[in-house]
């Protein structure tokens, strides 16, 4: 039997960025169901401010379940009724199954 290293997962840290009407929101650490609310709550904080868009950076964070794509689809319902453009940056294979994903990282749908 093989033993593979099981990568350690940390914490979840946000950093913002904003730029003219564009902030972008960079997680980094590992989202799961014991870490989502503080991600989910800055995200909705910055999206409550009204940017013109929205970009949610997850290229340094670990989707660990369903909840990242959860929240990342409250996100976007929300970012829908406010007239946000959302974009997110990742190379999770999750998201794809969630969204349609156009070119550059913007939501356009939720997949049925």
């Amino acid at each position: 039997m093989v033993s593979l290293p099981i990568p350690e997962l940390t914490a979840p840290t946000c950093s913002v960025t904003r730029t003219d009407g564009h902030v972008v929101v960079a997680v980094v650490g590992a989202v799961d169901r014991t870490t989502v609310a503080c991600i989910r709550s800055r995200l909705l904080h910055e999206a409550k401010e009204q940017p013109a868009r929205l970009t949610v950076d997850l290229d340094h964070a670990a989707l660990v379940d369903g909840t990242g794509p959860a929240m990342l689809a409250e996100l976007w319902h929300f970012a829908r009724e406010h007239g946000i453009d959302l974009a997110v940056r990742s190379t999770a294979a999750s998201l794809r199954q969630v969204f349609d994903v156009a070119p550059g990282g913007r939501l356009r749908a939720i997949r049925s």
